[in-house]
Formats: C-alpha cells, sequence, structure tokens
C-alpha cells in the first residue's frame, strides 16, 4: 500500500495572496489616477509573463528529468575522443603569387 504525500504548509495561500496583490494593484493603482484600462493591461501582462515562465520552467524541468534518466549510456569505443588529423593545404596557384619581384619600383 502507497502512502500518499500530506503537505502541512500554507505556501498555497502565501502565494495566492500575494498573486491576489500583484495582479490587483496596478488595477486599483491605475483606477486611481484615472486609467482603469491601463491598469487591467498591465495586470494581463504580468499574468502573461508569468505564465510564460511557469510554462519555461516545467518544460525545463521536463526535459531535464529525460536527459537524467538515460544516465550514462552505454561506454564509447576505444578512441572515440580522438580527432582526426587535418588535411594538408592545398599548393599554391601559379599567377601573381609565382612571378619573381621587380628591380624597379613602379612609376
Amino acid at each position: 500500500m502507497r502512502r500518499r504525500t500530506v503537505r502541512r504548509d500554507r505556501t498555497g495561500w502565501m502565494v495566492l495572496t500575494v498573486w491576489i496583490t500583484v495582479v490587483v494593484a496596478p488595477t486599483v493603482v491605475a483606477a486611481a489616477f484615472g486609467h482603469a484600462s491601463i491598469g487591467v493591461v498591465m495586470s494581463f501582462v504580468i499574468v502573461l509573463a508569468w505564465l510564460g515562465l511557469v510554462v519555461r520552467a516545467v518544460l525545463r524541468a521536463r526535459n531535464w528529468r529525460a536527459i537524467a534518466s538515460r544516465g550514462a549510456g552505454p561506454p564509447l569505443p576505444p578512441g572515440a575522443g580522438v580527432r582526426e588529423p587535418r588535411r594538408p593545404k592545398p599548393n599554391p596557384v601559379g599567377g601573381a603569387a609565382a612571378l619573381p619581384w621587380p628591380d624597379t619600383a613602379p612609376r
């Protein structure tokens, strides 16, 4: 029989109180100055930013769990960390680079 985890903390109420304050405060302050619609827009932007951060954190946590559950994987074959040597540079082609230097400076 599995036991269920019982949470006895009250962080949920504190978070709810903070969120109500953060969302309601811009609306109330903007309404006090006669711009209630701006306060609603500000609250909406705050909520969207928070949702974006939460979604990003959840996706990152899921990805981390998937990577962590794979473990180290199978061992690498011998010499897997050794790079191949570079190819030699091609020989310069003939042309202006192959001409000898003139004896006199151009006029």
